[in-house]
């Protein structure tokens, strides 16, 4: 798995600290597609 953050200031000293970002990145993403897919709250004005 890619991962966004490419070695810049989170450099990966060992492989669970990769394992773990790569993970929340995916636990990010995932909360971002769900978010993306519920109806907005009443009284909200669409933006079109």
């Amino acid at each position: 798995m890619k991962t966004r953050l490419g070695g810049g200031y989170l450099m990966e000293r060992k492989p669970w600290t990769a394992m773990a970002r790569a993970s929340l990145e995916l636990i990010a993403y995932g909360l971002r597609v769900l978010l993306s897919l519920l109806p907005p709250p009443p009284g909200c004005k669409a933006i079109c």
